[in-house]
């Protein structure tokens, strides 16, 4: 199996001058460069380097690099026949069980399940080993990767003193991870490795290597639903569209709850998993949280009267239906809300409920 990837190759060096680094094919290489208070350097990076394709491998030369400054070389990095992680991995009744192995051929650290917010963390992998799964988790199932809004495990705030640079290092490729898989519809394996993986070299010159790499691989956990089974908001597809087709609404931070939207009346769209036994389920409770109560009025479609209905608040803002859940959900896994918004001073920004839902597999 092959892997791609992202990498930045930064150095700092300790005396000025040209310097050139060598990618093999496959790997792309573009200069970035930082000045500091020693280097008296200016203009444009790419008037400052020069790329040399040639037929194996290629050259970037970065000119003039000031006395301990930083420069960087950016790209991305196709490596062939390298290995995967090797998974098999099922989940019922609150437990994940199984295998990880792996299949690479350098030493895997911090191996975890990526489930929504939550690394479950799994342990250290040599080469060719192997790992026994046994965990419990908070669903009913594994669950895609869900952003977390300041969560500092998770890559957010800034670190405090040296010895927290490796543990930030490590969070900021979860952050991009995040960032770029957000619509991921399965959860990962994600694990660091401290080998220079990526084939990217310097040229004529020795320097001191600190790497580190995180790799992740989605996969498709057998499920097994038995009895009953709760899932969180992170588990269900969302979308929502205007009444209005000509009005812009717009996703604030990759975030599939907050929304750039004017007042006007919107579908609101919450799609069940496909993995989910839907005519083996009694679903039992249907709650919506986070509901702003100063702007929005909601509304669910009931599919056996054919018509929608208001929602009353409870406590803490909570909308909850625990009576004949089953009438609200579609034979093919859609729960359907109207949205209402008439913010007073016409602020686009708002915040829309979550659903969460329990239910009862009845087995034949």
């Amino acid at each position: 199996a092959s892997i791609s990837g992202y990498y930045i190759n930064s150095l700092l060096s300790n005396r000025s001058g040209d310097f050139t680094f060598a990618s093999e094919k496959g790997t792309s290489m573009v200069a970035s460069k930082r000045m500091n208070s020693f280097s008296s350097n200016s203009g444009n990076v790419q008037s400052m380097s020069i790329l040399k394709e040639q037929a194996t491998k290629d050259q970037l030369t970065i000119r003039d690099v000031g006395y301990w400054s930083v420069s960087s070389v950016i790209g991305e990095s196709h490596i062939d026949d390298i290995g995967e992680f090797g998974i098999n991995l099922t989940v019922e009744s609150g437990l994940v069980k199984g295998t990880v192995k792996n299949d690479f051929p350098f030493a895997l650290k911090d191996i975890a399940i990526w489930s929504g917010t939550e690394l479950i963390k799994l342990g250290n992998l040599n080469p060719n080993e192997s790992l026994e799964v046994n965990e419990s988790i908070k669903s009913a199932m594994l669950l895609p990767i869900a952003m977390s809004n300041g969560i500092n495990y998770r890559g957010y705030g800034s670190p405090l003193k040296a010895s927290d640079l490796p543990i930030e290092r490590k969070n900021s490729l979860l952050r991009m991870i995040q960032m770029t898989e957000e619509r991921q519809k399965q959860p990962v394996i994600v694990a660091y490795t401290e080998d220079a993986i990526v084939p990217i070299s310097l040229v004529g010159s020795r320097a001191e290597m600190s790497a580190i790499n995180v790799l992740y691989q989605p996969f498709t956990p057998n499920i097994i639903f038995s009895g009953e089974f709760y899932l969180p908001s992170s588990a269900f597809e969302v979308a929502l569209t205007a009444e209005d087709l000509t009005t812009h609404i717009e996703e604030m931070n990759k975030n599939k709850f907050e929304w750039f939207m004017p007042n006007g009346t919107y579908s609101y769209e919450w799609t069940v998993p496909t993995s989910i036994p839907l005519k083996q389920v009694n679903w039992t409770e249907l709650q919506l949280t986070n509901a702003n109560a100063s702007s929005t009025s909601l509304e669910i479609y009931n599919h056996f009267s054919g018509e929608y209905e208001e929602l009353s608040r409870g406590r803490f803002g909570k909308l909850m239906v625990k009576d004949n859940v089953s009438q609200y959900v579609s034979e093919n896994g859609k729960i359907q809300f109207k949205v209402n918004k008439q913010a007073i001073q016409g602020h686009d920004h708002t915040r829309l409920p979550e659903l969460s839902m329990k239910g009862v597999v009845q087995n034949d």
